[in-house]
């Protein structure tokens, strides 16, 4: 509406694609409005310009939209080195820019320093190295041995798959290592809380990551809230932490984001001009300054005047919100909340006394090391779910003793790289 009632050349008329709608006409899955908004664009319904989360990651190199790169390059206000980088690199597809994400959420991997090390990133050796020494921890809080699997074979820097070169490496000592971990690993189900409008509460973390009860913790019920989460991280982990990632092929961090809006201008659009005056709208610092606490702003100067304005407490500082959530994945809410049926916390006491502890300011290293953890993101989320399933079948197949560890990372080799091979 803004747009519209600024420009005098230009009108914007925006066609929505629901959920709900989608499912009516028979989509399912996790995100039946982009199946149905790529079933349109195929069979030849393109809009001019597309806004979605989960598209451009199966459509972005098909020609589909036009390169950005030449818009971003030569724009008055912007440019590439604006951005943080793990985020903008991951638009890039084959040398061009089909889209650009504004905003973002992030689930960062924490360790305590005392287990981990106060050094980011760790490759798959040093991962099972630790994860050998503690055979009587689990690995991750919440999430079992499968997730972990799915995602050191899907995420963009998997130890085993690099798709952009083409080559698998499951045939190896650090995979059928990792099997035989992943087999015997412990996991424990967790005592949920009370129900909160149909919805049971997570338990507080803490008692799960005492000691070494727990190697990792990942922020996975929805992802980092916001710049106070860091907070609740001092919290659960009662010690000096790391983001340390998930390993990854090189040693960096394996720290990965999820797109809160993919923005496109596709290849049929007649005023590819006007459309970008509407795209960039969303990366200049003037929009990126009032997201709400859920996401982060791609805009790296943004993003760290949000940081920095969290040397003291004040609900909603850190973006152009109301009071922030400061403990959505630990079953917390908002700091205004007194009410115990609402809480997983029974005495109203307590409950004040944990809010305070969540209600203090950063400190300059923890302000620090935020920033340097977005600068650390590897990239995108963007899995490739043939190659996640393969290798699902084939572990399933040792995990129920029909193959041994050898058996079946050669049988995952062979039938990865073949995949990988058909691709070319």
């Amino acid at each position: 509406n803004a747009f519209n009632a600024d420009s005098d050349t230009y009108f914007v008329q925006v066609t929505p694609y629901t959920g709900v709608d989608a499912r009516a006409a028979g989509y399912e899955g996790p995100f039946p409005a982009s199946q149905l908004l790529q079933d349109d664009i195929l069979a030849g319904n393109v809009p001019d310009i597309t806004v979605t989360a989960h598209l451009a990651d199966t459509l972005g190199d098909k020609g589909l939209w036009i390169d950005l790169a030449p818009y971003l390059e030569s724009d008055p206000e912007l440019s590439k080195e604006d951005f943080v980088p793990g985020i903008i690199d991951s638009c890039y597809q084959n040398g061009a820019l089909p889209f650009v994400v504004p905003y973002f959420y992030v689930m960062p991997v924490l360790g305590k320093v005392s287990l981990v090390g106060e050094s980011p990133g760790w490759t798959i050796e040093q991962f099972l190295d630790l994860c050998e020494a503690h055979p009587h921890s689990q690995l991750l809080f919440r999430l079992g041995p499968q997730w972990l699997l799915q995602e050191l074979v899907g995420t963009p820097g998997s130890p085993f798959v690099d798709r952009a070169a083409r080559k698998a490496s499951f045939d190896t000592p650090e995979y059928r290592r990792l099997l035989e971990l992943l087999a015997k690993a412990p996991y424990e189900p967790l005592d949920m809380g009370p129900t909160v409008g149909g919805v049971p509460t997570l338990p507080d973390p803490q008692p799960y990551m005492a000691g070494d009860r727990t190697l990792l913790y990942i922020d996975s019920a929805g992802g980092m809230a916001g710049v106070w989460s860091v907070n609740e991280y001092r919290h659960i982990l009662q010690e000096d932490f790391c983001y340390k990632g998930l390993p990854t092929r090189d040693g960096r961090p394996g720290i990965y984001a999820a797109p809160g809006l993919e923005l496109g201008i596709t290849a049929n659009c007649k005023h590819p001009d006007g459309a970008w005056q509407l795209i960039r709208q969303f990366l200049l610092p003037a929009f990126q300054e009032k997201l709400n606490s859920l996401y982060f702003p791609s805009h790296l100067d943004t993003l760290h005047r949000r940081i920095q304005n969290c040397a003291t407490y004040e609900p909603g500082l850190d973006s152009g919100d109301e009071p922030e959530y400061i403990g959505i994945s630990a079953g917390l809410y908002d700091a205004a909340h007194t009410s115990p049926s609402g809480s997983r916390f029974s005495d109203a006491q307590e409950n004040e006394a944990v809010y305070a502890a969540f209600k203090q300011g950063l400190s300059q290293q923890e302000m620090d090391k935020l920033y340097q953890m977005f600068l650390d993101i590897y990239g995108l989320m963007d899995y490739d779910t043939t190659i996640c399933d393969i290798v699902q079948e084939e572990a399933d197949e040792f995990f129920g003793g029909v193959r041994t560890a050898e058996e079946a990372a050669a049988i995952t080799q062979d039938r990865v790289q073949t995949y990988l091979d058909e691709q070319s």
